[in-house]
């Protein structure tokens, strides 16, 4: 007896090691996993799918059409068709773990990509019933000879409507009256234009620079406690110092992080976890191409072996797809919203002031780009004096800028109408 409750407790414990997966049996409709490249829908939109209400092929069936109605725009996505998801080469499912059972129960899901269209405002149709007048000339431009047709045009060509005129004079200044009083004022454009930038979370109301844009927004504390510094204090020269950094191109960071190391006395390790993370978000930014964002271990490479914990936070803020089925890329808005971010770490670690010139150097970028990437974030703009061209190390006659952040945050103003053309 004592063997068979040994042996039963050893097949018993062999059970709980494994994790059983089975196929749920769904009889209704099956879970739909949807993309949103550069878009992020709010929480509490609903989204509806809809398929065929009638018999057909088994490939027409499996098609579903994704709809989401929001105050001003509507989410739209297809699992077929030019607006579907292209190159799939797997299923995917989704799957429910049961811990007391200790197995996964999954389902077959549909991939949908999701796109975003802007409703326009659309005027009224006023529909009139045609009078007998009307109706004589439709039949006699539909039947009559060559010379009635002929007369009926002239007709048509030269007849002055007064009541059809006032008409249409009234329905127009109605349109005008309904699209002016629905338009939105320049203040709730401000700040429509403001949530929507790809820039950190930030307060418009901060008296403070420090209060300006949340830190733990842009890199949180885990993320910033797993950088490996002790390795970079361990650093005898710059060019060893360089060859561990993932992007050691960077002048910003290497004069900073070298003064760091080298100085004598307690080490800022909160200071030297920031300028090493800026290196990691340079690097994402200049050296990590398209092909490496699907692959984990290029990726890896590339940044140089940094933590899971960095690659994961880079992929979930600055790639577009779906981490499901592990398929990235990098629209020109996030490539902007990595500059936003990088730029406001920037601006942290230099009292606010940063020489928009020397970073358009380290990214191989142009200055005016850099500029206005600063100003997106609320910098004020100024020509560089005799002491920043000196601090900066500026040639003495170039007229290089200096970007300076101010509260409270005031960002682009919108501009109406276009410029004169000559």
């Amino acid at each position: 007896m004592g063997k068979r409750k040994h042996a039963d407790a050893a097949t018993e414990g062999k059970d709980k090691k494994y994790t059983k997966i089975k196929l749920a049996n769904v009889s209704g409709e099956t879970p739909v996993l949807a993309t949103f490249p550069g878009i992020t829908p709010a929480r509490d939109i609903e989204f509806t799918p809809y398929k065929r209400n009638y018999e057909t092929s088994e490939e027409k069936a499996n098609q579903r059409v994704l709809v989401a109605d929001a105050d001003k725009v509507v989410f739209q996505g297809t699992n077929f068709g030019a607006s579907g998801p292209h190159n799939l080469n797997c299923s995917y499912y989704v799957g429910v773990y049961s811990k007391s059972k200790n197995e996964v129960q999954v389902v077959p899901a549909r991939l949908v990509a999701m796109r975003r269209h802007v409703k326009a405002s659309e005027t009224e149709r006023v529909s009139a019933s045609k009078s007998k007048l009307q109706q004589r000339q439709a039949l006699g431009l539909a039947f009559g000879s060559r010379r009635v047709k002929t007369e009926l045009r002239n007709n048509e060509r030269n007849a002055v409507d007064a009541n059809k005129i006032e008409d249409q004079v009234t329905d127009a200044m109605a349109s005008v009256e309904r699209n002016v009083a629905s338009m939105p004022t320049s203040e709730q454009l401000r700040k429509e234009v403001a949530a929507n930038l790809p820039i950190p979370v930030h307060n418009v109301d901060a008296t403070t620079l420090e209060e300006a844009y949340d830190l733990n927004s842009i890199v949180t504390s885990d993320e910033l406690n797993a950088i490996p510094i002790k390795d970079v204090f361990k650093v005898t020269s710059m060019e060893e110092m360089q060859a561990w950094l993932p992007f050691g191109f960077s002048k910003f960071i290497n004069n900073k992080l070298y003064s760091l190391i080298s100085a004598t006395g307690k080490k800022d390790r909160h200071l030297a976890r920031l300028l090493v993370y800026v290196s990691y978000l340079m690097a994402y930014y200049c050296k990590v191409k398209r092909n490496d964002l699907t692959d984990h271990e290029r990726l890896s490479k590339v940044l140089k072996h940094p933590p899971a914990l960095i690659i994961e936070g880079l992929t979930n803020r600055y790639a577009d797809g779906c981490v499901l089925i592990s398929v990235f890329s990098r629209s020109p808005q996030m490539a902007d919203k990595i500059l936003c971010y990088m730029m406001v770490l920037c601006l942290m670690l230099q009292d606010f002031k940063v020489y928009p010139d020397l970073l358009a150097t380290d990214l191989s970028l142009k200055a005016s780009h850099v500029t206005n990437i600063l100003r997106s974030l609320g910098c004020k703009i100024d020509v560089c004096n005799a002491e920043d061209i000196i601090r900066a190390g500026f040639d003495p006659k170039s007229k290089a800028k200096k970007a300076t952040l101010v509260v409270p945050l005031k960002f682009p103003e919108i501009k109406k109408g276009g410029g004169s053309r000559r």
